[in-house]
């Protein structure tokens, strides 16, 4: 066992994560068992290139910002410095409409610009559209025409093989559904959205592997089902599990942090990660954002996420946003970009110090933490 003394430790958890009243004694204990692994290799940090980028992803120094490690960044018009995130993970959205949407104005890819920036170590895309047939304004139902799957699966493949031939851009992953069970994605509704039912899901799946390999795109996995929380997740993934062609498609599992709009707190991480973890895919929550400008929810659903679901990523939904929602005040469709709030800087206290390749330990705490550095490079 490792005893670690609370300021001398390597735990970056505990810092900030509060799930209940805490009382800071000078000196504490964390135990962790070496032998003992949560996560056995980080994949990274990262953001969304939806909405904020549309706006700002021509600027090098919000991308230097987001996506290296450079001590201090001044953005264009301010006049104090930031350290950067070190993101390596962007989510690219394939928007949805009937005019061609493949963006070779390159707005939203050019983050890969900056002469400062690795290279991505994982790119995922993944869709978004508005409601496509008679019964989009029933949430409850099927949205995506059945003589459609085959052409929206070859969409998205085309898309992909796409942005690696004339963007020099290899996406890792792809995903066709964005909170497919939500009951949400009504017509008239503010944003992109649409129900997709969970066989649908599976026949999906199914022929967007097809289409991929067609195009020579074996490398690209597959990842399913971004659902709003983990308790549809684990749901979906349940009812996706009695389709062995349909998981032999899947090569990770996603889920969002949310409860609706809230982060989640609910009880089903643990059988989420149980049942992940028996079809042996990787696990990311690919989308987490909340209104708490101070950064304890965050903190919070980072130390859940790793210690009760064992996820190996974790994307933040907009890295610039109104408000409280940002990491960043913006206003993108004003071009203003504002002060960071509090949570942007709880943010890169993991971003920059869990990187990449580190195994993650657990702990005699639930709510803390253990990264081992012993066995990965900084």
């Amino acid at each position: 066992m490792l005893s670690i003394r609370m300021f001398a430790t390597v735990a970056l958890g505990y810092v900030v994560v509060l799930s209940k009243p805490f009382q800071i004694n000078a000196d504490y204990t964390v135990k962790a068992d070496a032998a003992t692994t949560m996560v056995s290799s980080w994949d990274g940090w990262g953001t969304s290139l939806c909405w904020w980028a549309n706006v700002f992803g021509d600027r090098e120094d919000i991308a230097d910002l987001l996506f290296t490690m450079t001590d201090t960044v001044t953005l264009n018009g301010s006049t104090s410095s930031l350290p950067a995130l070190g993101f390596t993970i962007a989510r690219y959205n394939i928007g949805g409409s009937a005019n061609n949407v493949v963006d070779d104005s390159g707005t939203e890819v050019s983050m890969k610009t900056s002469d400062k920036m690795p290279a991505f170590k994982f790119m995922e895309a993944f869709w978004l559209d508005w409601m496509s047939k008679d019964p989009a304004n029933d949430g409850d139902k099927d949205n995506l025409d059945d003589w459609n799957h085959d052409q929206f699966a070859l969409y998205l493949a085309t898309v992909v093989s796409h942005a690696r031939t004339n963007w020099g851009i290899n996406f890792t992953y792809v995903e066709a559904f964005n909170e497919p069970m939500s009951t949400w994605w009504e017509y008239p509704g503010g944003q992109e959205g649409c129900h997709f039912d969970v066989d649908t899901q599976k026949d999906i799946l199914v022929k967007l592997r097809s289409q991929l390999n067609t195009l020579g795109l074996q490398d690209v996995s597959i990842s399913s089902s971004d659902e709003n929380s983990p308790s549809l997740a684990l749901s979906t993934l349940t009812s996706i599990s009695s389709d062995s062609d349909a998981m032999a498609a899947i090569g990770k599992v996603n889920t969002h942090g949310y409860d609706g709009q809230s982060p989640y707190r609910g009880d089903d991480r643990a059988p989420l990660k149980t049942l992940v973890t028996k079809s042996n895919k990787k696990f990311w929550d690919s989308e987490y954002g909340e209104s708490d400008a101070t950064g304890l929810s965050l903190a919070e659903s980072i130390a859940l996420d790793i210690n009760q679901m064992g996820v190996s990523a974790f994307v933040y939904w907009q890295a610039l946003d109104s408000g409280a929602w940002g990491l960043i005040q913006s206003n993108p469709g004003d071009n203003w970009i504002g002060t960071p709030n509090p949570k942007y800087y709880v943010m890169l206290q993991y971003s920059r110090h869990i990187r990449p390749g580190m195994t993650i330990l657990s702990t005699d705490d639930s709510e803390r933490f253990v990264v081992d550095f012993s066995i990965t490079k900084l």
